[in-house]
């Protein structure tokens, strides 16, 4: 189990290369007009699958089921005020 902590704007790539899933997201702190893209890749080309995102985070966030990834995984998160969101990647 590995948690991740973000809590700025900005792109991250917390797994590359390598299949894997998150098992649990986690916002405890939602900020102000922050958003959330989940990301399959990037692959070898530089290109990117969505998998998950928001127009606007909130807290109570919950997958109901792990979301596979094949081609590591990219968080990109916006917004003028960040928060605090917590994933479980393995």
């Amino acid at each position: 189990m590995a948690i991740f902590k973000i809590t700025t704007s900005a792109n991250f790539t917390p797994k590359l290369a390598d299949p894997g899933f998150i098992r649990a997201i986690s916002c405890p702190n939602a900020g102000t007009t922050w958003t959330l893209q989940i990301n399959d890749g990037p692959r070898a080309d530089g290109t990117t699958g969505p998998l998950f995102g928001t127009s606007t985070l909130t807290t109570g966030i919950a997958l109901l089921a792990p979301l596979y990834f094949s081609h590591g995984v990219q968080i990109v998160t916006t917004g003028a005020s960040p928060g605090e969101l917590d994933l479980d990647i393995i």
